[in-house]
């Protein structure tokens, strides 16, 4: 069987059929954690993007985080386990400060270049 879908704890790929919540995979390694662990939510998202590169920073830091469709209000809920939650808060927070997303190009850079290196609109 091919496999085509992504823990969503921990990103690796999965062949589980089992789903945590509307059609989010989760390993098996995972499933049970999934539902015994207190989930905390860190941000709201209108834009996948920027929700999946936050979820990327935490995960790089050692941080288990679910990221979920939203439907009403449309877009994406980012949690991580509430025992993470400062932590989590603390990376998102260092990050933010030394980065810029453009409104233009929706992409991110250094907030030390001061432009966007794409279309050159000044960062906030």
């Amino acid at each position: 069987m091919n496999k085509t879908r992504r823990c969503a704890i921990c990103g690796e790929e999965t062949d589980s059929v089992d789903f945590l919540i509307d059609g989010v995979a989760v390993c098996d390694r995972h499933f049970e954690e999934a539902g015994r662990v207190k989930w905390q939510g860190i941000g709201f998202f209108r834009r996948g993007f920027i929700a999946g590169h936050r979820e990327k920073i935490l995960r790089e830091n050692g941080i288990k985080s679910l990221l979920l469709k939203s439907l009403d209000p449309s877009g994406m809920i980012l949690l991580v386990q509430a025992e993470e939650w400062e932590k989590a808060q603390k990376v998102i927070e260092k990050h933010l400060d030394s980065s810029f997303f453009c409104p233009v190009c929706n992409i991110e850079y250094k907030a030390n270049e001061g432009f966007c290196p794409r279309c050159g609109t000044r960062g906030e």
